[in-house]
C-alpha cells in the first residue's frame, strides 16, 4: 500500500468517528457473529471486521465509505477475525471469485499476514 492511502486508513481507523461506529456496532451485536454462525452462542465479540476492507477504496471518500457502511460491518471475536483475514489472503493470492492481490498487498503491508 501506498504511503498516501496508509496515512488515510491509519486517519480513519484512529478517528472519533470510527470509534464511535465501532462502539455502536459491538453493543448491537454484543456476540461474535461468525461463533453465532457455528452455534457458539456466547462468545464475546472483540473487534469489528470490515467485510470489505477499508484500504480496497479507491480514495479517502470511498475509503470512508467502506469503513462507515453498517452493512460492511461484522462483530467478531479476535480468533474469528484473524480467521477471516487469513482466509482472505489465501482467496485473494489465488485469484478467487471477486477477489484481487490488492486485497493480499494490504493485509501484507498493514498486519504483515
Amino acid at each position: 500500500m501506498k504511503d498516501s492511502k496508509r496515512r488515510l486508513y491509519k486517519q480513519i481507523i484512529h478517528g472519533r468517528e470510527w470509534h464511535r461506529l465501532r462502539e455502536w456496532y459491538i453493543v448491537r451485536h454484543p456476540f461474535c457473529e461468525e461463533c453465532l454462525k457455528r452455534g457458539i452462542m456466547d462468545q464475546p465479540a472483540e473487534e469489528v471486521h470490515h467485510k470489505t476492507p477499508i484500504g480496497t477504496g479507491h480514495g479517502f471518500v470511498d475509503m470512508k465509505q467502506l469503513a462507515y457502511d453498517p452493512n460492511n460491518l461484522e462483530a467478531v471475536c479476535h480468533e474469528c477475525h484473524k480467521k477471516i483475514h487469513k482466509a482472505m489472503k489465501t482467496r485473494s493470492r489465488r485469484g478467487g471469485k471477486g477477489t484481487s492481490g490488492e486485497v493480499a498487498e494490504w493485509m501484507e503491508e498493514m498486519f504483515g499476514i
